[in-house]
């Protein structure tokens, strides 16, 4: 993963010291369970007795005495199987019935014996929550809110049914609204840290280094035991471009629970960064091992393939993660830049409007489209998709590069001098570049697409 560069929040400093005292896995503490029974163990070898040396018993006596113990075992036994001698009288029966049911509170009262009615009604409800969670399971992000959503007002208000919300509208790239559902679980349920590396995800993708920075604060706070605190952490130290750093937290998780498959899938993300494609590869195939559903790591591997110009297999993986996850606009803009690359303009026009369907509001998306249609020779149609892109983005440098070249290829070559000095304004690092390109339209040859 990559993110912008961030200044350090002062408060992580007490977090990198720790990151200086994980490198080998901690034993968790003994349970109060664990200890219990130790402590039980050492009363039982204090109190056993043995039997004294000193001790003198004939072989008569000894014979006679576990005759003896024997009958009196049987006798017992026989007596406690048989019925009471004397029966309690039937007042005495209905007197104590009435203090039980004196002394049993009312809703144990209405736990205990339902109406058909309340038995209807739970199951219906359950029957409910388990079909927005399947629909969620099969990333039908949309129909999985609108299930939770419908949900009473007292079962929709808690922790698990919105952070499941949050996490639905984390999958469908709406980031800012994921970012308040997850707050508001949080707020409901301060002890839960499920879906909390979704959430510093979340963070992680808005730039939002101060909160981040507040939640990994909150988790160590709460439980250093489980994988979601350190990827929490991790995801804070990426977000400041510390990968080395970043990758000792996901270690950490991993060595806490290693089935924790989106662990690996982070750390696959930080070895792209620190460009370790082989050790990258490593953590996504151990993701996918770990969860073959883990559509996050077969799109890592195809954007790997995808940069060493592997495209075919970059097709192959990406193709799998969009049978997991057919609703993934990102997904469908990869797979078209993966055509794209290999000059397969027509199938990676489709892929790139497939992905506007799902989200039309993706400036990524929206740029490979009109890159695509310029290579085509759809020139005014790439002008069109770039001036809405403009009006959306109007600080983006390539946007107004690209929409340069498109006006030197019509031969309008006032508004293509226009739009390349706005470029060189937004990127001063780009200028020389840029100045090619103004050459090229000076010279008549116009633009190379």
């Amino acid at each position: 993963m990559t993110g912008p560069s961030k200044t350090v929040a002062p408060s992580t400093g007490l977090l990198k010291e720790t990151a200086e005292n994980i490198g080998t896995p901690r034993k968790r503490p003994a349970t109060a369970q664990a200890r219990l029974k130790c402590t039980l163990k050492g009363h039982l070898h204090a109190v056993t007795v043995t039997t004294s040396p000193f001790s003198v018993h004939s072989k008569s006596e000894k014979k006679k005495r576990n005759t003896q113990e024997l009958r009196h075992s049987a006798t017992e036994t026989k007596r406690i199987s048989q019925k009471p001698e004397f029966p309690l009288s039937p007042s005495l029966v209905q007197f104590s019935s009435s203090v039980a049911e004196a002394r049993t509170p009312p809703a144990l009262k209405q736990s205990l014996h339902l109406k058909p009615e309340t038995e209807t009604g739970l199951m219906s409800l359950l029957r409910q929550i388990g079909n927005a969670y399947k629909l969620l399971m099969e990333y039908k992000c949309p129909e999985a809110i609108r299930a939770f959503r419908a949900l009473p007002d007292p079962q929709y208000r808690t922790g698990w049914v919105l952070a499941q919300v949050a996490r639905a509208q984390f999958e469908s790239t709406k980031y800012s609204e994921a970012e308040k559902t997850f707050k508001q679980a949080e707020e409901l349920d301060p002890a839960r840290l499920e879906g909390a590396e979704y959430y510093s995800t979340c963070l992680w993708q808005l730039g939002k280094q101060v909160e981040l920075c507040a939640l990994a604060r909150n988790c160590l706070a709460r439980a250093q035991f489980v994988p979601e605190t350190w990827c929490v952490v991790g995801n804070l130290f990426s977000l400041q471009r510390e990968h080395e750093t970043a990758l000792r937290f996901f270690n950490r998780a991993i060595q806490l629970d290693p089935q924790f498959s989106y662990a690996y899938t982070l750390s696959g993300h930080e070895c792209v960064a620190n460009e370790d494609f082989d050790q990258a590869k490593k953590m996504y195939q151990q993701a996918i091992s770990t969860d073959e559903r883990h559509y996050n790591a077969w799109w890592g591997l195809g954007n790997i393939a995808l940069r060493q110009e592997r495209f075919v297999q970059a097709d192959q993986y990406f193709r799998r993660a969009l049978d997991i996850n057919p609703r993934s606009a990102v997904l469908h803009t990869y797979l078209g830049l993966s055509h794209m690359r290999n000059r397969q303009e027509r199938a990676a026009l489709d892929c790139f409007e497939a992905a506007e369907r799902l989200d039309p509001k993706n400036p990524l998306n929206t740029f490979q489209k009109a890159t695509v249609l310029a290579s085509m020779g759809r020139l005014n149609d790439a002008l069109n998709v770039l001036k809405e892109l403009g009006d959306r983005v109007p600080r983006e440098a390539p946007v107004h590069v690209l929409m340069g070249e498109v006006y030197g290829r019509l031969g309008r070559r006032e508004e293509a001098l226009k739009e390349f000095n706005l470029a060189a304004d937004l990127d001063p690092s780009g200028a020389g570049a840029i100045g090619k390109l103004v050459d090229k339209i000076g010279t008549g040859e116009g633009c190379l697409m």
